[in-house]
């Protein structure tokens, strides 16, 4: 089986900082980086759990980032960046022939006022890619307010009106959770409604770690 991991450890808590937990590796309580811009606390409770560690490349204060944890005999995500990365990979794979042409896709690509997930010139095409970590049968989203995304919007909103073509990808992170809904009872919500209507593509997805590789599936 391909690690998607380099080490282990036992979950001990989140720190005061949201960026940072306390893992214990090799019975040695350790600082870990958390790549999320919530605290885990408000979706899961991990403590005294099995998580999986990937080592830092160019590490400062802390060695290791958080990744996963052991979930209902599969494994759960807990890494956002990590959507992104395997969206990435789904993209180069005949498997997202619906997109049309990708030769060329672009990362963190700004266009004005926005700054794309992914880009591709030839067809103006963006994706706005969005992690969702949710442990009910069914997820929603969004699940908590974000300023920046409504900006983000904001600017789809005028690059719909100049002909981009602009996909909105919601990836579960939980790989039971293969049903998904929007939840158009928040301003973000009604946002995503109302741009639909303007021609915005919102798909679900999740995402499972399948035959060694993180596999990207339709809900």
């Amino acid at each position: 089986m391909n690690k998607f991991y380099d080490c282990t450890g036992v979950f001990v808590g989140e720190s005061k900082n949201r960026f940072l937990c306390i893992v214990r590796i090799d019975g040695i309580e350790t600082e870990v980086y958390v790549q999320s811009s919530c605290r885990l606390e408000n979706f899961i409770d991990l403590r005294g759990k099995k998580v999986y560690l990937k080592k830092i490349e160019k590490p400062k204060r802390v060695k290791y980032s958080l990744v996963a944890f052991r979930f209902k005999k599969n494994f759960s995500l807990l890494s956002p960046k990590m959507a992104n990365d395997i969206f990435y990979r789904y993209l180069l794979t005949k498997r997202s022939a619906c997109y049309g042409l990708r030769s060329e896709i672009l990362k963190e690509y700004q266009i004005e006022d926005y700054k794309s997930d992914f880009y591709i010139p030839k067809t103006k095409t963006i994706f706005e890619i969005k992690a969702l970590l949710s442990f009910d049968s069914t997820g929603i989203f969004p699940t908590i307010y974000s300023e920046r995304s409504l900006i983000q919007l904001d600017s789809i909103e005028k690059l719909l009106k100049k002909d981009y073509k602009c996909y909105y990808i919601v990836i579960s992170l939980n790989p039971l959770q293969k049903r998904l809904s929007l939840n158009i009872e928040t301003k973000l919500g009604k946002k995503l409604l109302e741009l639909e209507e303007q021609g915005l593509i919102i798909e679900f997805k999740y995402v499972k770690f399948n035959k060694g590789f993180w596999t990207l599936y339709n809900c």
